[in-house]
């Protein structure tokens, strides 16, 4: 992440992606996860039954996630993709 900052720093408008590490990250799985938030010592949760896995290869390369979930009673699905996540 340090290394990410740097190169991005060095030159904002068009970063050097050569310069990103290739150490290896792999896949994240979650499983009946949820997202909640919290007001005034109160937690409200926002998703449930939180499903899917993120995959990301190496931090110079392409990154996906999936996810699964309830939001709000209803069954919701994620795909998100980026070629350069960094």
């Amino acid at each position: 992440i340090d290394t990410a900052r740097g190169v991005v720093a060095a030159n904002p408008q068009k970063p050097d992606l050569g310069r990103l590490p290739s150490d290896p990250f792999g896949t994240v799985e979650f499983r009946d996860g949820r997202v909640v938030t919290t007001a005034d010592g109160k937690d409200t949760e926002i998703l449930s039954s939180l499903s899917g896995q993120v995959n990301w290869e190496a931090m110079n390369s392409d990154a996906s996630l999936t996810a699964t979930g309830i939001w709000r009673g209803e069954t919701v699905q994620l795909d998100f993709s980026s070629a350069k996540p960094l």
